[in-house]
This record gives structure tokens, C-alpha cells and sequence, in this order.
């Protein structure tokens, strides 16, 4: 999709043609979408919500054999993607050029990850946000970038929208750091963070619907359904963080003497 400028029988070439960047081979703005929808809807969101019904969060969640079974429908699944993709997108096919830049990408970030998530990361004394106000933060920003593409992106160039894209990301990446890193942070507050970015695929789920030519009865209904679903499983998250958070106090009083960070307790 990436390279493919008639992707999905859509026009993505004149869609993104504003900020196309020839050293890319594609849109820079293009990018910016993929990113943030995968990255923070398609990955992070899931996953801290996952995290919020486990007790502990440093175990794996498959044993060998799940998990073997999880690699193997991901490999054929991700094949059989591909073939269809291939079939039904012009038998277009990237360059080698584009082939090695993806996949070295893909390379380095694996190893960043891997390398980050065995370092030690310091902690400051520092006041953590409440929890109410870490989704509200996350509400506003995820927000600020659908109003920012949907209003703007057909109103000013698309190197200013890019530009907008990049200080919403820069935000967003320095107050999650900074936060991240004080003591007070705890699982409550990844939990709220997902909910706050969950929320806003809510409100922007029935603008989509309109923009896709969805019958507004069939895209209201179906819009409700699935949001009155992500609220049950946001009360749900948010319960279990609690109760993981209120039978781990005993432990944590007996093994340094102090008790949780309030914050750490979602309400």
C-alpha cells in the first residue's frame, strides 16, 4: 500500500500527491496515517488492554505450544494475504530497492524493542498524572490528530498537515517518557491511556461510516453496538487493574514498607 499509488482500486497517488517525497517512493503523509493507525489502534491499544485482565504482566501470555500454533497462523495467514493482495491489486509488487529498506526497518525496530524491554529504566520522584487525566490527555491528542486530518487536510497544504502530524507526535512521545518514567506509574495508568485513544475510535467510527457512503441506519446501529461494547470492556479493564492492584498491597507493604502509589489503584 505504501508503494502501490492504485492500491485497492483507490487513487492513493493523487490522494497523497502533495507530500510525496521521491527519496521515499511515497507519501509522507501516507506513512504518517499508516503509522498512527496500526501503531496505536491496531498494536498498543490492544495489547494494554490485554495486560489490563493479567495479573502479572511480565510472564508471557502463551505457553510453547499456543504460541507455536500463533506463529504458524500468522505465517500462513500473512502468505495468503500476500497472494491475495498480489491477485487483486494488479499483480503489483515493490522494488528491491523498497524490499530491503522495509525489511531492515522492520529488522532494527525488533532489536530496538527487544533491547529496550531488557534495559532498566530509570524512575523519578516526580508527581505522576492522575488517572482520569492520563486518558484525558490521550482522548485529546488521539482526537486533535483524526479532527487535525479529517478538517484540515483538504483546507491547507499537505506538508503543513504533516507538519501538524509531527508536533501531535512529538507531544504525545515527550509526556508519555516523561510520565512513564516516575515511580508513581503504574498499570492503571497504561490502562487508562488505552482507553482514552480507544474512546476516540468510538466518535470517529460513526464519522467514517458517513464518510463511506454506509446507510446512516446501518452505520448508527452498528456504530452503537460496537461503542457501547468498547465501554463495557474499558469498565472491565479498569476493574481488573483494580483488583490486581489491591491484592498485590499486602506483598508490596511486606517487601519494602510502604504501600502502592494511590494512582496505581484506578477508582
Amino acid at each position: 500500500m505504501l508503494w502501490n499509488p492504485r492500491y485497492g482500486g483507490l487513487d492513493f497517488g493523487l490522494v497523497y500527491a502533495g507530500a510525496h517525497l521521491p527519496l521515499l517512493g511515497t507519501s509522507v503523509a501516507l506513512l504518517q496515517d499508516v503509522i498512527s493507525m496500526h501503531m496505536i489502534w491496531s498494536i498498543c491499544v490492544p495489547i494494554a488492554l490485554v495486560e489490563a485482565f493479567s495479573r502479572d504482566t511480565r510472564r508471557p501470555w502463551l505457553g510453547r505450544l499456543a504460541l507455536s500454533t500463533t506463529t504458524l497462523v500468522f505465517v500462513v495467514g500473512s502468505l495468503a494475504l500476500a497472494a491475495l493482495q498480489y491477485a487483486y491489486n494488479d499483480r503489483f509488487m515493490a522494488s528491491t530497492g523498497q524490499w530491503t529498506t522495509g525489511t531492515v526497518l522492520i529488522v532494527v525496530l525488533v532489536v530496538a524493542a527487544c533491547l529496550a524491554g531488557h534495559t532498566p529504566r530509570p524512575q523519578a520522584q516526580a508527581a505522576v498524572p492522575g488517572l482520569w487525566w492520563a486518558g484525558c490527555v490521550a482522548f485529546v491528542l488521539t482526537s486533535a490528530y483524526w479532527v487535525s486530518q479529517a478538517l484540515l487536510r483538504d483546507r491547507v497544504p499537505d506538508w503543513i498537515s504533516a507538519l501538524i502530524w509531527l508536533l501531535l507526535a512529538a507531544t504525545a512521545l515527550v509526556l508519555a517518557i516523561r510520565s512513564s518514567r516516575n515511580r508513581g506509574w503504574g498499570a492503571g495508568h497504561n490502562t487508562a491511556v488505552a482507553i482514552g485513544a480507544l474512546l476516540t475510535y468510538v466518535w470517529v467510527g460513526f464519522t467514517h461510516a458517513a464518510d463511506m457512503g454506509v446507510p446512516v441506519t446501518v452505520g448508527l446501529v452498528g456504530n452503537v453496538v460496537f461503542g457501547a461494547g468498547v465501554l463495557v470492556l474499558a469498565v472491565s479493564a479498569v476493574r481488573s487493574v483494580r483488583r490486581h492492584r489491591v491484592a498485590e498491597l499486602p506483598a508490596a507493604r511486606e517487601s519494602d514498607g510502604a504501600a502502592l502509589a494511590p494512582n496505581d489503584v484506578p477508582s
